[in-house]
């Protein structure tokens, strides 16, 4: 009952650094940063199917209309920047065992609701980030008869995203939209021979 009619302008910038350098022959550290800017534009022209009126309610940047076929329009630019690492140790125990510690995290960008159906279902969601930490082993062992690669890791999610379903009397036609849920973890570890 809804005709979604949407623009998206995306833009993303960002400046990074990544090396590894060598503490001895056998022990090394890699060091990586990133920070990124990210701006999403939206135009939003959703209107009932068969009413042809203007779903927004009236709220900043939004131009509508009680009127079938009048003005309507959601005009929203939301920005979002954020910082990425990447750390590691290795240690070489021997030619055919390597060892391994890492610190990371990762981002997926916020952005907009281009099936709003109201101007309560058109807020921005904010970025995802996890947090990952992870240690292991890489060995051929018995003079190269077994490999074994393990590893343990735990992940610390915040701001999950998910996508979920409006309907009413929440909204006045059923839509979908992406939500930030709350905060995850994972811990788990595995083993290759």
């Amino acid at each position: 009952s809804t005709t979604f009619d949407a623009e998206a302008n995306n833009k993303s910038k960002s400046v990074f650094a990544y090396g590894d350098m060598s503490i001895t022959d056998r022990l090394s550290v890699t060091l990586g940063a990133r920070y990124t800017w990210d701006t999403k534009s939206l135009l939003g022209r959703n209107r009932g199917t068969f009413t042809g009126l203007c779903v927004y309610a009236p709220g900043e940047n939004i131009i509508t209309s009680d009127v079938p076929g009048g003005p309507c329009l959601l005009d929203r630019t939301d920005k979002f920047s954020y910082f990425t690492y990447d750390t590691g140790i290795n240690y070489k125990v021997a030619d055919d065992i390597f060892l391994y510690a890492k610190a990371n995290n990762g981002v997926r960008s916020g952005g907009q609701q281009p099936r709003a159906v109201n101007f309560a279902s058109s807020t921005a969601f904010d970025p995802d980030k996890a947090f990952n930490y992870e240690a292991g082993i890489k060995a051929d062992l018995f003079d190269r008869r077994l490999r074994v690669n393990a590893s343990g890791y735990h992940v610390n999610y915040r701001n999950v995203q998910q996508q979920i379903i409006l309907a009413p009397p929440v909204v006045p036609t059923t839509t979908t939209q992406i939500a930030n849920l709350g905060n995850a973890k994972i811990n788990g570890f595995e083993v290759e021979t």
